[in-house]
């Protein structure tokens, strides 16, 4: 009998992870879909050398942001049954850091924007320290939500965010704002964001410190916070030093490359990113368990985003000119590098979430800082030697040759998991994308219209894959079905 009750526990939790699956698939196809038809239009209205003050900006927020959390979020979708113990705690920690980095941010605009070369960006960047601070008040009812899988509520939230971006970032571009363009909308996206979820979460918590909470959450989630922010340095390692040595302008030539490269990134994560977390943790007691939530993640991610980059890779000039104009053509030759660096990026993000589930944060900020070691000096180098190709190609060399391996590593010694589930089936996915991506470059370069060329070359590169890995597929997704969402809740439950 108690063998039972516990089979029918595990396979509640497996539905719950169904039904967030599900939602968390529309959030990310429609969002995704709706920021990449905004980023087309917007790349029509502002001017490369504008999006590249932008990027500018944005990497000094990205690094501030991700200190001010302290991480301790985190430890409200890790500590699954303590939210009302740390839930205060949490709160005021992170709208102390949040406040006080947010101000220095402000305050140091100028210095830290001639440092870059780009001083123009220090008003986009005191807009986006207001953004912080608007955006920490919807932090913890955030969290609230990934860890009870409610990704309907979490879509309704982001979906008001990017309904006002857009509306706020066309607008202004239009009447001229180029670079506040994009800030401003960041801005109110963000405060529509936290209205929407302190709106649809009812569960409070009042300000205030415990302290033995706080030493508990701080132990947590300092090394976390220092993953965080070596993980944004590590994504603008390219920006700096593009910016520094080359401009501007090439700035926003590679930071639409990276933002297209981004695209199945992006929608893939966004799939997972508020259930993996969860659902490791649940697990970390069970290590089968654990093990077969792994294997499905990679595996199917994988199996996602290796065509998927492979076209990339090889269509990348006709999709660049054909969607965002001629003049964006020096942004397709870096895109080539990144496509091909999609699945690692995937792969490291996954890897993540494990040490993180597992409490091994201090193992995660030492990876980190191993990957930042290497790609400063990486990311110099191929800047010097090839531009903002050199930067894509340094990207590629030090996450495939680096990165990947040391975070197998860590998980195999650390976590016991060994290394089987990564394995399974992936030939098949391998040897589609090759097949597929060479059909797809085959058919491009014989057809004389560019939009022609990519939207054959695509269908041609799609149809190979299918046609390949259709048996290993259907075998997949009926395990997944099984796994996941037999007998679950239907989308709307």
């Amino acid at each position: 009998m108690e063998r039972e009750v516990e089979q029918q526990v595990a396979q509640d939790g497996y539905h719950q992870v169904g039904r967030g699956i599900r939602w968390s698939s529309l959030s990310a196809l429609v969002l995704r879909i709706s920021t990449f038809l905004v980023g087309v239009v917007a790349a029509r209205l502002i001017a490369p050398r504008e999006f590249g003050v932008f990027a500018v900006a944005l990497t000094v927020y990205g690094i501030v942001l991700t200190l001010s959390d302290l991480g301790v979020t985190q430890a409200i979708i890790r500590e699954v049954d303590n939210t009302r113990e740390i839930g205060p705690s949490v709160m005021t920690l992170n709208l102390l850091a949040t406040v006080f980095l947010a101000g220095t941010m402000a305050l140091l605009a100028e210095p830290i924007t001639g440092l870059l070369g780009a001083v123009e960006a220090a008003p986009a960047i005191r807009v986006l320290a207001l953004t912080m601070v608007v955006g920490c008040l919807g932090s913890v009812p955030a969290a609230i939500l990934a860890r009870d899988y409610r990704q309907r509520e979490r879509f309704l939230s982001d979906a008001s965010n990017a309904l006002v971006s857009a509306v706020v970032l066309i607008a202004l571009a239009l009447l001229g704002f180029g670079v506040m363009a994009l800030a401003w909308s960041r801005l109110a996206g963000q405060a529509a964001s936290a209205v929407a979820l302190n709106v649809q979460v009812k569960e409070r918590y009042p300000f205030g410190l415990t302290g033995p909470v706080a030493t508990r959450l701080l132990r947590f989630s300092l090394p976390l916070a220092g993953a965080f922010a070596l993980t944004v340095a590590i994504q603008n390692v390219d920006t700096i030093t593009i910016s520094t040595l080359e401009g501007t302008e090439e700035l926003g030539y590679y930071n639409l490359a990276f933002t297209v490269a981004s695209w199945p990134v992006g929608i893939l994560t966004g799939i997972l990113m508020n259930t993996t977390m969860t659902t490791f943790a649940r697990s970390r007691g069970n290590r089968e368990e654990l093990r077969a939530h792994v294997e499905a993640a990679t595996t199917t991610l994988l199996a996602a985003s290796l065509p998927v980059g492979g076209l990339l890779a090889v269509l990348a000039l006709p999709l660049v000119q054909d969607i965002y104009g001629t003049r964006w053509s020096p942004a397709a030759a870096p895109l080539v590098a990144l496509g091909a660096f999609v699945s690692a990026r995937i792969v490291q993000f996954v890897l993540s979430d494990i040490l993180v589930a597992e409490g091994m944060t201090g193992q995660l900020l030492a990876l980190q800082a191993l990957w930042l070691v290497f790609l400063i000096p990486a990311m110099f180098v191929g800047v010097r030697l090839g531009g903002i190709t050199g930067a894509a190609v340094a990207h590629l060399v030090v996450g495939l040759f680096v990165v990947i391996p040391a975070y197998l590593l860590t998980i195999h010694r650390r976590v016991h998991l060994g290394l089987s589930w990564l394995t399974p089936g992936l030939s098949w996915p391998l040897l589609g994308t090759l097949a597929a991506s060479g059909a797809a470059w085959l058919v491009s370069e014989r057809t004389a219209s560019p939009w022609a060329g990519l939207l054959l070359g695509g269908l041609a590169g799609g149809a190979v894959y299918l046609a390949i890995c259709w048996r290993w597929i259907r075998r997949h997704v009926a395990r997944i079905r099984a796994t996941y969402f037999a007998a679950a809740p239907e989308l709307g439950a």
